[in-house]
């Protein structure tokens, strides 16, 4: 991560901490001549970028939930002038959630132990490590993010939440008890071993029931092999909710039939599979793939686009760099900036960096872009008359991290909120039936079928592979 030009770190941390003292010195004195009603203090927060702040601290992601009952609102009269829980014995004292990105675990715990309070009248600690460690297949992703509606989900699915006293006692924490998988190894290079055979082990196993005919696609060992669920987390998988100024809906064409399949690599469409390597890029990759086949409808001129140019310039657009953003921002990016550099003007790198957006190079500019609505049958006629399409899926499972070839379908794979931005560039239908989208990847050549996937179409949106896609308009 590139936050400045100083290549001192202690320069850099004082200098930030300098700023951030500097700032508080002057709020302090505004408070006291009453121009504001509170006062700052410095803190262990001090030295922190604005990026590593948002990076360690804040960990609220945008992800749905399978049921939601929405607040009925009592009729009453006048609700009280002032409450504070605390005074009634509803609330446990104030923790620290340290450098793990677990706020929402902890308001999660805190409504959680309010309601028990309120139905027992005891005040029981709960455990906001069980959902950390525990909540992954609900679509929190521990110390990188969550939402406490997922939390929920969790227990009620789960039948139950730990108490912190359960924890203390089993002598867990986050490093020994981590998603699927617990190790008790002091020593790196043992537990990445371990990692990689149980991975290996789940593979085997996986491809003899292939063989078998119990499963519709094959898997194999690659880079991913001895990382663990966290590390996975923070290096491919970062799809930010965010809003953009402007949004046109995908209105379906009046027409018959659509092609029964469509592959746009056959057309000239698409570009060679590339990969994001440890920068959490996706979105800029998804974007620029769907941008790429758009000139090429316009101008018949295939043209590489450089992702880093996004990775860069596209913060202002609530984009985060290597830390997640979502391909919607980008192509607002592009709108407001005038255009794209070329990926030989701009090469990618897989680190943030300054922006360098040189309007000399600048190969593609749009004029806005396109949300599809959230389902099959609408997203098929979009990849069918527009070209490829910019998409979220829901990565959660090692069967889709180690995938090799074949129809992927995996019952585990159900309609979590998107997680991973990546590029449709069709669909068709195996000699025996199966439906299934075509996907290119952003995770190199070495994964799937060079960079590709098939995943299961018509299957109540499985993956969420139409729960948000979009192109842009040039």
């Amino acid at each position: 991560m590139v936050t400045s030009n100083s290549q001192d770190e202690e320069g850099q941390k004082r200098a930030v901490w300098e700023n951030n003292r500097k700032m508080i010195e002057l709020h302090n004195e505004d408070y006291t001549k009453g121009k504001h009603g509170f006062h700052l203090e410095m803190n262990a927060f001090g030295d922190l970028t604005n990026t590593e702040f948002r990076q360690l601290m804040t960990g609220f992601q945008s992800m749905g939930t399978t049921e939601m009952n929405v607040f009925q609102e009592p009729r009453l009269g006048d609700v009280p002038k002032s409450v504070d829980w605390r005074k009634h014995g509803y609330v446990t004292p104030v923790k620290d959630q340290g450098s793990c990105g677990a706020c929402w675990a902890f308001s999660a715990v805190g409504s959680l132990v309010g309601q028990m309070f309120w139905k027992t009248g005891k005040l029981v600690p709960l455990s906001e490590q069980n959902l950390v460690d525990c909540s992954w297949s609900h679509g929190n992703i521990g110390c990188h993010g969550g939402l406490m509606q997922n939390a929920f989900q969790y227990v009620m699915d789960n039948g139950g939440l730990d108490t912190t006293q359960t924890l203390r006692e089993l002598g867990l924490d986050l490093k020994e008890k981590v998603a699927h998988s617990i190790y008790n190894f002091q020593n790196e290079e043992v537990e990445r071993r371990a990692l990689w055979e149980e991975n290996m082990k789940l593979i085997q196993l996986h491809n003899k029931e292939y063989h078998q005919g119990k499963n519709t696609f094959t898997m194999a060992m690659n880079a991913f092999g001895d990382q663990r669920p966290l590390e996975l987390a923070q290096t491919l998988t970062a799809f930010q909710s965010q809003e953009a100024k402007e949004t046109n809906i995908f209105q379906e064409p009046l027409l018959g039939d659509v092609p029964k399949s469509v592959d746009w690599r056959k057309h000239g469409y698409v570009t060679p599979v590339k990969d994001q390597g440890s920068c959490v890029s996706c979105w800029a990759f998804s974007a620029v793939g769907s941008l790429e086949g758009q000139m090429f409808r316009k101008t018949g001129k295939l043209v590489p686009l450089s992702e880093q140019n996004l990775v860069d310039c596209s913060r202002s657009q609530h984009n985060n760099g290597c830390h997640g953003g979502l391909f919607t921002s980008a192509f607002q990016y592009i709108k407001d900036n005038g255009g794209l550099d070329t990926s030989e003007s701009y090469p990618y790198e897989a680190q943030d960096g300054p922006c360098r957006y040189d309007p000399k190079h600048s190969a593609a500019n749009i004029t806005g872009f396109v949300v599809v609505p959230s389902n099959e049958e609408a997203l098929m006629k979009a990849v069918a008359t527009v070209g490829p399409i910019s998409i979220g899926i829901s990565v959660r499972l090692r069967s889709l991290l180690f995938y090799k070839s074949g129809f992927y379908y995996d019952p585990d794979c159900y309609n979590h909120y998107p997680n991973h931005s990546v590029l449709l560039v069709g669909y068709g239908e195996e000699s025996d039936g199966q439906k299934y989208w075509l996907v290119k990847n952003s995770w190199g050549e070495e994964w799937g079928m060079d960079g590709y996937i098939k995943i299961a179409k018509d299957r109540n949106n499985h993956c969420s592979i139409a729960t948000i896609a979009a192109y842009p308009t040039v």
